[in-house]
């Protein structure tokens, strides 16, 4: 449900952005037009933000414990995630060298923050498994990476034409790799409820021998470049699925915990 909300105010946000845009430049008769083929062949750098529309993990998490009573969690299955705990969101500076009109080298780097819920196996294995969340602590996992993606935009559809009036004069692809890098902190909370349903906020960590972690993933995007009220500017929409490749793991703990997310950006970018 927070999922499919989350969709369409992304779409809100796009349509009030570009909608204005629209009729001013129809109205103008070429000169904006007239600038889309060597717009193509500039430099072009733009600020985005965005929202994660999703974020799918795999694999298993390792053993929480509590801070302060020392208990652990047990493994944690990705298939006992909570799915509506994977929000969070994207900032960050892209970049596109173009060397044809149709083809060019891709940079992104930005910082991306998500957060994810997880049900644990067990607390007590001497407890039933019909017991209530006392058995079963949640587990809410905050992440903050910075990451840097290389790849290579492709204008699938490019407005080459004067005479067409059009406020898109570029839709592309890009596909690439991204890596990310963030630390391994205590940044969870686990939440236990007692035999009378009331629920208390724990401090929660894991042991681990890896201070960093370094996730890889395989990114393939979408967006549509746009016409604004200056020829050196455009406004940049664009939506990424992101598969990670490789999990987080160590020595110490379980851990081959991976995810992959799908982001939705919206940004301004600036022509040389």
């Amino acid at each position: 449900m927070q999922t499919g909300r989350l969709v369409w105010v992304g779409w809100v946000v796009l349509m009030l952005m570009v909608v204005p845009c629209h009729n001013i430049i129809s109205q103008e008769a070429g000169d904006a037009a007239k600038t889309d083929t060597t717009a193509a062949t500039d430099p072009v750098i733009g600020l985005r933000g965005g929202m994660l529309l999703g974020t799918y993990p795999s694999g298993t998490f390792p053993n929480v414990s509590m801070v302060e009573t020392g208990e652990q969690t047990g493994e944690i299955p990705s298939s006992h995630v909570d799915r509506e705990g994977g929000r969070g969101y994207y900032v960050g500076i892209a970049a596109v060298i173009p060397f044809h009109p149709r083809f060019g080298l891709a940079a992104d780097v930005g910082i991306n923050s998500y957060s994810l819920k997880f049900r644990a196996n067990t607390v007590d294995p001497s407890w039933p498994a019909n017991s209530p969340n006392v058995a079963h602590p949640a587990v809410l996992y905050r992440v903050a990476m910075a990451e840097l993606g290389m790849g290579v935009q492709w204008n699938v559809w490019l407005r080459t034409d004067p005479l067409v009036k059009s406020w898109i004069f570029a839709g592309y692809l890009k596909a690439g790799g991204i890596i990310g890098v963030s630390t391994i902190s205590t940044n969870l909370i686990v939440t236990t409820t007692d035999s009378i349903g009331k629920e208390t906020e724990h401090q929660g960590k894991f042991q681990s021998d890896v201070q960093l972690q370094t996730p890889f993933y395989l990114n393939l995007s979408g967006g549509v470049r746009t016409v604004v009220f200056a020829p050196w500017l455009e406004l940049q929409a664009e939506v990424s699925a992101r598969l990670a490749v490789n999990s987080v793991s160590d020595t110490t703990a379980p851990n081959d915990y991976s995810a992959s997310q799908v982001i939705m950006q919206l940004g301004l970018g600036y022509r040389f």
